[in-house]
């Protein structure tokens, strides 16, 4: 029972995060600093694939105790896929945009 509620509040803590990391994105890619945020978000997204072991890291994370590395962890794992989540949004939004000023042309 214990166990089942522990891995409850991590989740609970890594959907927050991933959720504030996308509200904090969509925030200043809306404004005017679209291009720096695209450009941010491709770095990390290079180095997260560049270090994919994170995620067996992040996932064994929610099974342990709680501490300040498991919850730094878990975080970590929140930020991470709130970046890719909102990477892969913009990017379909970007490839939109494009699509339609070129069926614009025509």
């Amino acid at each position: 029972m214990l166990t089942a509620l522990k891995i409850l509040f991590n989740i609970l803590i890594f959907s927050t995060a991933m959720f504030l990391t996308s509200l904090i994105i969509e925030k200043y890619y809306g404004g005017k600093f679209k291009w720096i945020v695209v450009l941010v978000l491709t770095i990390i997204m290079i180095v997260f694939l560049l270090r994919i072991d994170i995620v067996i890291t992040v996932l064994n994370a929610f099974l342990k105790d709680l501490s300040v590395k498991q919850l730094a962890l878990i975080l970590l794992g929140g930020f991470l896929s709130g970046v890719f989540i909102t990477s892969i949004c913009i990017f379909f939004r970007l490839k939109q945009m494009i699509l339609q000023k070129l069926m614009s042309l025509f």
